[in-house]
């Protein structure tokens, strides 16, 4: 090896294209499998976000009927019909009541777009490497698309470097994120 990790020895190509393949392959897989998370994800998501929906439906229903009964307080106390301090102390409870359902909603809406951009991110991600699947071997299209260099250090060592790694990296994690919601 030279200074620089250099071997200074030559190694027989189909040695390099049967690793890449091999690689490549794997990498596939773990594409096809991140595209059966997605769909799956998918179902999950549509279910979750109607039932967030219906809860958010729920929680404005409540906001509104806070937010009036809020009024109707004020304004027995403007008539007489409410001591100060008793306005007071109701008037404190419902806006408690207001600001605890106000947040439950904005978190249920946060959670739905959270989710929605995870599965985006991996879905976008995902959309490049159509049809890969089903090719049987590397093409120079699919190779340019995926290895970013390929590197030999020697007979045991040769490394394949995706041009991808960063942007897949993000994906897994966003469907981590997405299965565990």
């Amino acid at each position: 090896t030279g200074e620089y990790g250099c071997a200074h020895e030559k190694y027989p190509e189909q040695v390099i294209l049967d690793t890449v393949k091999a690689v490549l392959k794997s990498q596939i897989a773990l594409l096809l499998d991140m595209e059966r998370v997605c769909l799956n994800g998918k179902k999950h998501l549509q279910h979750s976000i109607e039932s967030s929906k219906d809860a958010a439906r729920g929680l404005e229903k409540e906001i509104t009927q806070l937010q009036a009964f809020k009024r109707q307080l004020y304004e027995r106390f403007k008539k007489g019909a409410l001591e100060k301090t008793e306005y007071l102390k109701e008037r404190e409870t419902v806006e408690a009541d207001i600001i605890a359902k106000t947040t439950e909603y904005e978190g249920l809406l946060a959670r739905n777009d959270s989710q929605t951009d995870a599965l985006d991110t991996a879905e976008q991600f995902l959309d490049r490497f159509k049809g890969f699947e089903s090719l049987s071997e590397p093409t120079a299209e699919m190779v340019n698309a995926l290895v970013e260099s390929v590197l030999v250090y020697s007979r045991d060592r040769i490394e394949v470097n995706f041009a991808c790694a960063d942007e897949l990296e993000k994906a897994i994690q966003a469907l981590n994120g997405l299965r565990q919601s």
